[in-house]
């Protein structure tokens, strides 16, 4: 984050969440918002109703584009912070053959990710077309005719029922002249018998009246086939293909400029042309932009909200505290955040030109004065030299902005609300001797009442270092890593050096 102009930000940011601002600033903002839905609920002539809820649109699409904005310059920030180094290797012309291909490598896996999706999807999409029939039509089909289906195989199914209930013809008349054949050879039949009269005789007296059959027309195959129908099981993948089919359309977006990308890095290896910087250059131009046109969004949100705030609805004689208070919370839960930011602000600016001036080397007891701003919704901070001029945040080195920063850290922790233990983590950074020195001896012993810091021996040098802060350390631990054991080790004392 320090590596581009994000300090002011960074400084503006700690500020309101760690002195607890934010909380007064969020409670304005709900007052806003509700104050502005119960006036919208309050119009009753319909035109200045009209009218005021069009304002409230037009703020919310104010506030959605800047929204956007914000998203836009995040990403610029994040491309001017990914590429800063291989810019100013470049324009340094050092050679980054190595990196530049490492990057192109990367950017084509990136392509090709997107290409084995693009398959995935044509292959998952052409199994769908070709079973579109029975994924999507059929169960339509089935859906509109299950009920004159079930009935068919209702009738069927009685039609089938009532046939192996009854006996047939051919089968009576076979069982007749076999029992007349045995009884011819026995001697018993006393004169000829019909066995047609047989056959009549039995059928009037045993077999049951047979159901006319309205499907007649339909073979036992096809009654099968309507059995299957009714009972088949599909699924419909379009809302899955669908997904599938936004997110491609996303990545495939993206190809164009990922190629452009790729032949300006072949083009800088190659030493044709210089488009990598001048891609970074117009990048950097585009945040001024986008800088700009937040500011615009800004302006005209507020002119909106004016115009907002012009409405002088009466719904009845009969005055409404609630709303009335309602009204005012905006700007009194403003006014206590500014007034609290008033209160901590001469402490903060006193403590942080002191330590400035003790532990910022560069400029080392020439500190004018700290100057934070009085409203929170500019929140700025300013470092003043003895001749009366600005000194820059943005222009200091990197291990001055850390020294910045963790002075900051130091005034907010000791004018808080709160006063928890302070942990820092690769505590010495990209300091030069002359801070490392400084930073030991004037700023960690008096940061906190419990101060713990993650260190490497290169940074806390068990020699020098370690005997300059040694009188303020309570306890002190080495983790040793046992790589045959694969787990590491908590043992007592910093890297062999105990506490005398």
């Amino acid at each position: 984050m320090l590596k581009e102009d994000q300090l002011n930000r960074v400084i503006k940011e700690n500020i309101e969440n760690v002195m607890g601002f934010n909380k007064y600033m969020q409670l304005a903002k709900s007052s806003e918002n509700l104050y502005q839905a119960m006036t919208a609920q309050r119009l009753v002539v319909e035109n200045e109703k009209k009218e005021y809820q069009e304002l409230v649109e037009q703020k919310k699409a104010r506030e959605a584009e800047k929204s956007s904005l914000q998203l836009q310059m995040q990403d610029a920030l994040l491309y001017s912070v990914s590429n800063r180094e291989l810019y100013d290797n470049l324009k340094s012309g050092l050679n980054q053959e190595t990196t530049i291909k490492n990057k192109i490598e990367q950017t084509k896996n990136q392509i090709n990710s997107i290409y084995k999706k693009e398959e995935l999807f044509r292959n998952e999409l052409n199994s769908f077309v070709n079973d579109f029939e029975l994924n999507v039509c059929l169960p339509k089909v089935i859906e509109s005719i299950k009920s004159e289906v079930a009935l068919i195989l209702k009738a069927k199914n009685e039609k089938l029922q009532q046939a192996n209930t009854n006996v047939g013809i051919e089968q009576i008349e076979a069982v007749s002249k076999a029992v007349i054949n045995y009884l011819t050879t026995k001697n018993l039949l006393e004169k000829e018998v019909n066995i047609s009269e047989i056959v009549d005789f039995v059928l009037s007296g045993n077999v049951q009246p047979t159901m006319d059959d309205a499907y007649h027309f339909l073979d036992f195959s096809e009654v099968k086939a309507l059995e299957d129908l009714l009972n088949l099981k599909t699924a419909n993948q379009f809302p899955t293909l669908n997904q599938q089919q936004m997110d491609l359309n996303l990545g495939m977006a993206q190809i164009p400029g990922l190629e452009v990308q790729i032949e300006q890095m072949k083009a800088q290896i190659a030493g044709r042309d210089y488009g990598l910087l001048k891609a970074f250059e117009d990048n950097e131009a585009n945040l001024k932009n986008l800088e700009a046109r937040i500011a615009e969004t800004d302006a005209e949100i507020s002119k909106i909200a004016k115009r907002l705030h012009a409405f002088d609805i009466q719904i009845s004689q009969e005055p409404d505290p609630k709303y009335d208070t309602l009204g005012r919370m905006r700007s009194f839960f403003e006014a206590i955040a500014n007034q609290l930011l008033k209160a901590k602000k001469k402490q903060i600016e006193l403590k942080m030109k002191d330590d400035l001036n003790l532990n910022l080397s560069a400029y080392r007891d020439v500190i004018e004065r700290v100057e934070l701003s009085e409203n929170l919704s500019n929140l700025t901070f300013k470092l003043y030299h003895k001749a009366g001029n600005e000194i820059y945040l943005n222009q200091l080195n990197t291990a001055s902005k850390q020294i910045v920063v963790q002075v900051l850290l130091k005034s907010l922790h000791e004018f808080g609300d709160y006063n928890p233990p302070v942990m820092i983590d690769t505590v010495m950074g990209v300091l030069d001797e002359t801070s490392r020195s400084t930073i030991m001896e004037n700023y960690f012993p008096e940061l906190s009442h419990q101060t713990i810091l993650l260190s490497s021996d290169s940074e806390i040098r068990p020699g020098s270092d370690f005997e300059k802060i040694e009188p303020f350390i309570s306890k002190t631990y080495t983790l040793q890593r046992d790589r045959e054991k694969q787990l590491t080790e908590v043992q007592t004392g910093y890297f062999g050096k105990s506490i005398n």
